[in-house]
């Protein structure tokens, strides 16, 4: 059997019908020589036995006849009344002549030919006889023609039936012993045939039962190893001996065995860091968006700071009208100024302070967000990496063909897993980006926030000193408070176009903390694909 496996399954059925194909020519020969020989003792029977056989029979007949003809004449008085017998007779002796004439022309054998040549000569002697008897009879000699026919006519006639009848006997049973023959050449041709036969039969099962099995052994073994693998049991030992086709399709399977094992280390080794990373990312998401719903109400606040020094703007530039109108009491309302303006300053300084606190709460929130994309870009990498492998996977299972069905199923699911995990990472990516992108500009506006702030201090600075001549003289206090009104009236621009920047960055900071539950979602939701990945890969068994 296993010489068998070191042959080409082509060779192995080739060689298998060439055996075949020669018993069967070598019983053919056979048949054909037995019936060759038969054939031919058949023709010497038809063509020499039998005709033989009927010219002893027809010169046997013919001579009776032709003696009873005889008799007949002889019994016959009148010549008239003899005429139609001697024809007659002339006649059955004719045909006796020919009888002897076409035995003469056949072929015999040495001891035969003397036989043949005895009756022509008995034949000889009996006409001799028969034409001195006829003479009597015309003679009219009663007497002479008794004695003829009782010496000499008689005896010769039997003589001559006897070697007639000896002949025929003869050639029968020389025919007997050709049937014999030809009846034996019959048997041993049967008896060959059927030994061909049952030979042919014997080696034509042997060999069908040894290429079956030489080819259903290493295939029943195949399905077995196959079933295990779609079973996902990848530990089967598969044995591959030979060199024949199913040898090859075995190693092969070996081959995609080790290979779908190494994956599958590799693809659970994949799975286990997208798991840790995802959960990781969970946890700076969940750091992230508390960081921003602190920095969110942070900035809620510095919205209503800005908003109440909106509102004392406002108030100082009624203010100033007042004064612009009360000029006589410049005096009083100088001191009142003063001391409004220098609240104003502190508000503002500590608004200062506010926004410069919120400008490092919105950096550091910058600054996370930078981080995470060094933990995205790692699962976005994973990610792919597991994508190639569950590629890789389709395409060994692709050329496994109807066998590698069930783990392509497997290999697409994974490739499936893979596709959503980099998606996922793509949108938390994006979002971040985004928070990035808004975080940069509230820290612009912050920024430009903090110069206006500054400006205004420093205008509130140079309105100080007017007021201290204003209070050392009425007349000039008009044009003063006319510039006042002028700046204050600037300074409630800048302060609302302050509240509308810190409106936006709180607008900005809402969408911070929607992109970074987003992003926390996200990580779940790619924790959830990695505990998915997980769980496919424990259906597969490999050693180690």
């Amino acid at each position: 059997m296993r010489q068998l496996q070191t042959i080409k399954v082509g060779p192995r059925l080739a060689v298998s019908f060439t055996v075949l194909l020669a018993i069967l020519l070598a019983i053919s020969a056979s048949v054909w020589s037995g019936l060759a020989h038969i054939e031919q003792a058949a023709r010497v029977i038809v063509d020499e036995d039998a005709s033989k056989q009927q010219a002893a029979a027809d010169l046997d007949r013919h001579s009776q006849s032709a003696a009873l003809l005889l008799l007949q004449i002889v019994a016959t008085p009148e010549r008239p009344q003899r005429v139609p017998l001697y024809a007659a007779m002339d006649e059955a002796n004719h045909k006796a002549n020919d009888a002897l004439q076409k035995l003469k022309a056949l072929p015999w054998r040495s001891a035969q030919a003397g036989t043949l040549q005895n009756l022509a000569d008995l034949r000889a002697a009996y006409l001799k006889a028969f034409g001195e008897t006829v003479d009597l009879v015309e003679a009219d000699d009663p007497a002479a023609l008794a004695k003829q026919y009782g010496s000499q006519t008689r005896p010769a006639l039997q003589a001559l039936l006897a070697a007639t009848a000896e002949l025929s006997a003869a050639q029968q049973s020389h025919m007997n012993a050709e049937m014999a023959e030809v009846l034996s050449l019959m048997g041993a041709t049967r008896g060959l045939l059927l030994a061909f036969s049952s030979a042919a039969v014997l080696i034509g099962l042997l060999l069908a039962w040894a290429v079956t099995r030489s080819i259903t052994g290493p295939l029943a073994h195949s399905v077995t190893v196959l079933g295990a693998m779609a079973r996902g049991d990848l530990r089967s030992r598969v044995r591959a001996d030979g060199r024949d086709e199913t040898a090859q399709m075995l190693r092969q399977m070996e081959t995609m065995q080790s290979g779908l094992a190494q994956l599958v280390k590799e693809l659970r080794a994949s799975a286990d860091v997208v798991a840790d990373t995802a959960a990781a990312t969970r946890g700076s998401a969940a750091e992230v968006a508390g960081g921003v719903e602190r920095q969110q109400a942070e900035i809620h606040q510095i919205n209503g700071v800005v908003g109440a020094f909106s509102a004392k703007l406002d108030r100082a530039a009624a203010t100033a009208g007042q004064a612009q109108q009360q000029a006589r009491s410049a005096a009083q309302l100088a001191d009142r100024g003063q001391s409004l303006i220098e609240t104003a300053s502190r508000e503002i300084g500590l608004i200062a302070g506010q926004i410069r606190g919120s400008a490092e709460s919105v950096d550091a929130l910058r600054q996370r967000a930078n981080s995470m994309h060094d933990m995205i870009e790692a699962v976005t990498d994973i990610a792919e990496q597991t994508n190639m492998l569950a590629l890789n996977a389709a395409i060994e299972a692709a050329r496994a063909g109807e066998m590698g069905r069930g783990f392509a199923v497997v290999a697409d699911e994974v490739r499936n897993l893979a596709a959503r995990t980099a998606q996922a990472t793509r949108e938390v990516n994006q979002v971040i980006s985004d928070m990035d992108a808004q975080t940069s500009d509230a820290m612009a506006r912050i920024e430009q926030g903090q110069r206006e702030m500054a400006r205004g201090v420093a205008l509130i600075g140079e309105i100080v000193a007017p007021l201290t001549e204003l209070k050392q003289g009425a007349t000039a206090t008009v044009g003063e408070l006319d510039r006042l009104a002028t700046d204050i009236a600037e300074q409630v621009r800048e302060s609302q176009a302050i509240a509308g920047s810190v409106s936006e960055i709180a607008r900005s900071a809402d969408e911070s903390l929607k992109a970074s539950q987003d992003a926390r979602h996200g990580s779940g939701r790619l924790q959830e694909v990695s505990a998915a990945l997980q769980a496919q890969m424990r259906r597969f068994v490999v050693d180690g």
